[in-house]
């Protein structure tokens, strides 16, 4: 794994939160809350329409950024693991936004025999506000 990597930024990765993609993934986990899909219901919320399930952050977080990620800091595809990942969320995440992820890698060590990326992040939307911040982990075993 590449130290020199340490301080890079990635991005943006861009994202739209389409709605057969939230009706993909609400089947696919089986969570059917009404304020991922049912705009009536969701209207009157606190949210006043539908939003992103929280757990989608996966697709537009971690997702295809990530392999960036792998590449910057030359970690062996055959041996890299997603170890950790942690989020904060600042504001809800409608249907039909295009969202920008950009990330920073803050740290590679090594450990007990691994190496370990530890990357940093933020996703705004198409306003330009920062809707997610994250932490990812990576190994490379």
């Amino acid at each position: 794994m590449d130290k020199n990597a340490v301080g890079k930024e990635i991005g943006p990765f861009s994202y739209v939160t389409w709605g057969r993609k939230i009706r993909q993934f609400v089947d696919a986990t089986g969570d059917h809350n009404p304020l991922y899909i049912n705009q009536e219901f969701a209207r009157d919320s606190k949210y006043g329409g539908t939003i992103v399930p929280p757990a989608m952050a996966n697709a537009y977080f971690v997702g295809t950024p990530i392999w960036s990620v792998v590449e910057v800091c030359k970690i062996d595809r055959a041996r890299a693991l997603h170890a950790e990942q942690e989020y904060e969320f600042l504001k809800p995440i409608r249907p039909l936004t295009l969202l920008s992820t950009y990330y920073k890698i803050v740290d590679v060590y090594e450990k007990k025999g691994l190496s370990f990326a530890v990357v940093e992040g933020i996703t705004k939307d198409e306003d330009g506000d920062i809707v997610l911040k994250g932490k990812i982990k990576l190994i490379e075993r």
